[in-house]
């Protein structure tokens, strides 16, 4: 689970982790809820909107590299509440054939335009955690159609139990590459009270890789100073916020 040291508020991040659960899960049902990645172009991406306890997040997600032994997923993370909120990057270098949410073999982070670092060694999730609990065939509810942003989706519906009281329902469909998640809400309560939000807004084609440099080795201290220096001082050039993967 992130962490407030990571910079981002931790209760949007822990939600995000949850919707990134859908391609580790061994049940044959789960797996054919979800894109296959083997089967997911080079370069397709999705936008979700986060929203949790008054913060607006942006989250890309896209398939920027992809061969026999290797497949690489990148992530943008933005915090679109704060106009002084840095973008995070980050690569993902999975094993191949991979499903989304394998433990990454090796990875860079990368804040705004400083200079990428390795994964750290310690956890592996800086800027996005794709390590949750999994989903179990008896979380799904079954087939519903779901209506986003990026349209209508015929989606496979699971209900997972977070804590007491606490359930994530989250919706999955081979037609959102390249992770499935289609819509998330956590909700509190036998009321069930809307308390967060992940929501599928666009999809498309041509990601290019973010990070380019090869990364130096991981050091946290410097990893936060980063953070807190793009929160205080942003340059003139991203304040506009930043670019979609698509470059658009």
């Amino acid at each position: 689970m992130l962490q407030g040291r990571r910079g981002y508020h931790p209760g949007a991040l822990a939600l995000w982790s949850i919707g990134l659960i859908a391609c580790r899960q061994p049940a044959a049902r789960v797996e054919w809820s979800v894109p296959r990645l083997g089967d997911v172009p080079v370069g397709a991406w999705a936008e979700y909107h986060l929203v949790a306890q008054g913060h607006r997040f942006r989250q890309v997600v896209a398939l920027v590299a992809s061969d026999t032994s290797r497949m690489t997923l990148e992530t943008r993370l933005r915090e679109e509440s704060s106009p002084t909120a840095p973008t995070v990057i980050t690569d993902y270098v999975l094993s191949a054939p991979a499903r989304f949410g394998d433990k990454p073999i090796d990875g860079a982070v990368q804040v705004d335009d400083n200079e990428p670092m390795t994964l750290p060694p310690d956890d592996t999730q800086a800027g996005l955690s794709l390590s949750m609990p999994h989903l179990e065939a008896e979380n799904l509810s079954g087939p519903e159609s779901v209506n986003v942003s990026a349209g209508r989706f015929a989606s496979q519906r699971y209900d997972v139990p977070i804590a007491k009281d606490r359930v994530a329902s989250i919706w999955l469909s081979r037609d959102a590459p390249p992770s499935g998640l289609v819509k998330l809400q956590l909700v509190l309560g036998s009321d069930h009270k809307e308390e967060s939000t992940v929501e599928l807004v666009r999809l498309s084609e041509g990601a290019h890789r973010g990070i380019g440099e090869a990364p130096r080795p991981f050091d946290s201290a410097t990893y936060m100073r980063e953070m807190i220096a793009a929160w205080n001082v942003r340059p003139a050039s991203l304040q506009a916020g930043p670019r979609a993967h698509g470059g658009q």
